[in-house]
């Protein structure tokens, strides 16, 4: 009897003991409506990115509980609020055991049926980058609340893996100026990584704006890169951090003059232009070719952007009163 009453003792021991560890590693997760934070940001991620599902396979009724339950995800996320950062923390660096990796291969061959099964809930794998979307979704949905959440980001953004690095640097760019202690890292990963990596980490220091002005060097040089994605969120970046006009300027106008495949490199160009004011005024007749734009956003933010550069060279213009 005293042998079963100690073998007892010690397996509740080693079940309270396994539960401390276990909320040491992987605190619980906030709950609202019974439902924990993870199966809503399941739901969120299909609701704002349906086309990481499978929604044209779906019946419209489908589609509809979809949406619905995405909406009803949002609010819950909402009300849970900083509560989510340690669950979004532990996501954002969620990695893959080998096995796992190999059928993550299996799946991206046969990857309609995964989406298939995932749109119909019954897909069972949850594999690390998929992890680190819904981290990327969650801080996007909190944005300058998780700032508190900054310091871990940065750790993270030295991680080895890529769609990591990517997926930290646009919740840092969520959270905005108030991420801007997460400059000099984020100016190191778009020096030195490559890919989804450099390219999101060049948009996040678009995103920190004018606090970001010692990054313009390393945004100059993200231009001239043969990644289309890294040229384009540098010319965006350069426009936002509003930094050395002299060598910024021309660039963006430069792009206003060469033919584009992409519109959205004339608009970025152009917002970039309006809002460094009367410093662009030598690029107005570049800005004005394109009020005449096939595309209705280029010819509006041509428009906004003479008004804005009009309206600060008059600023300067204007003789200062005398006390």
């Amino acid at each position: 009897m005293k042998r079963l009453w100690r073998i007892a003792c010690i397996i509740l021991l080693l079940v309270v003991v396994g539960e401390l560890v276990r909320n040491a590693l992987f605190p619980r997760e906030p709950v609202y409506q019974g439902i924990t934070a993870s199966v809503y940001l399941d739901s969120y991620a299909l609701y704002i990115d349906p086309k990481g599902g499978s929604f044209g396979l779906l019946t419209a009724a489908q589609s509809q509980a979809i949406d619905r339950e995405g909406k009803l995800a949002e609010t819950a996320l909402r009300q849970m609020g900083i509560d989510l950062i340690p669950v979004l923390l532990q996501k954002a660096a969620a990695k893959d055991s080998k096995l796992k990796s190999k059928l993550n291969d299996w799946g991206q061959r046969y990857l309609l049926v995964q989406n298939t099964l995932r749109a119909f809930g019954s897909w069972p794998m949850r594999y690390a980058f998929t992890s680190h979307s819904m981290a990327k979704d969650g801080f996007e949905l909190l944005g300058p609340s998780a700032v508190r959440a900054v310091p871990q980001l940065m750790e993270l953004l030295r991680d080895p893996d890529e769609d990591v690095v990517a997926n930290v640097a646009m919740s840092l760019s969520a959270i905005g100026p108030d991420a801007r202690q997460a400059l000099p890292v984020l100016m190191d990963v778009a020096k030195n990584r490559s890919g989804r990596a450099r390219a999101n980490a060049i948009f996040a220091l678009g995103s920190l704006g004018p606090a970001a002005a010692l990054s313009a060097d390393v945004l100059i040089e993200g231009t001239k890169a043969a990644d289309p994605g890294v040229t384009f969120y540098a010319l965006q970046s350069l426009g936002r951090i509003h930094a050395k006009p002299e060598i910024v300027v021309p660039i963006l106008q430069a792009v206003l003059d060469t033919p584009q495949t992409d519109n959205t490199r004339y608009d970025v160009a152009i917002a970039g232009l309006g809002r460094f004011g009367a410093s662009s005024e030598s690029a107005v007749p570049s800005i004005i070719q394109h009020l005449h734009n096939k595309v209705d956003y280029v010819r509006r933010d041509a428009t906004n952007a003479l008004e804005q550069i009009e309206k600060d060279v008059a600023a300067k213009k204007k003789p200062k009163s005398s006390l």
